[in-house]
């Protein structure tokens, strides 16, 4: 929780309520216990309204089974790798996963996708298909006359790992 002054408005000084309240994320309407302030009214200072908004992001993502920003960071440090990377690994734009990291909400698909990387076998294998696909981009452009060959040679090779249990 922030500071506030122990608990103190930032605009007035006087002791700030906690009281539960009602808000938006994405489209729906969110109950969540937040802060304001009784002698101002005011629950549009900065830090306030960052705080509660923090607050409604949490019930909102608790609600729909999302990860936190702190999960999403804590998921790629036990990986040690670069959000880039896993960006990359995932099929997203470089940028996406310090865009989670720093706050911004993912949706139950993204959610689920890098929940499947605390296992190190699905992030192996996540990585390992990257890894085929930039084989398969490189080969496409050396031989852009063979791209049926290439993309047969590699259906075979990814039609082996069902094989062996992948």
């Amino acid at each position: 929780m922030e500071n506030f002054d122990n608990l103190h408005c930032p605009i007035c000084g006087s002791e700030l309520i906690d009281a539960e309240m009602e808000g938006e994320v994405e489209g729906e309407k969110v109950y969540y216990n937040g802060l304001y302030c009784a002698a101002c009214e005011d629950v549009q200072a900065t830090a306030i309204q960052d705080y509660n908004e923090e607050q409604a992001n949490r019930k909102y993502r608790r609600r729909h089974g999302l990860l936190t920003p702190d999960s999403i960071r804590h998921i790629r440090e036990y990986l040690g790798e670069d959000p880039q990377e896993l960006s990359r690994i995932l099929g997203f734009p470089d940028d996406y996963w310090t865009f989670w990291e720093s706050g911004t909400m993912p949706t139950r698909a993204q959610s689920n996708l890098i929940r499947l990387l605390r296992r190190r076998s699905n992030y192996a294998l996540l990585k390992a298909i990257y890894a085929a696909t930039i084989v398969k981009q490189q080969l496409r452009r050396r031989a852009p006359d063979l791209e049926d060959g290439v993309d047969v040679m590699m259906m075979y090779n990814e039609d082996d790992m069902v094989d062996i249990g992948f």
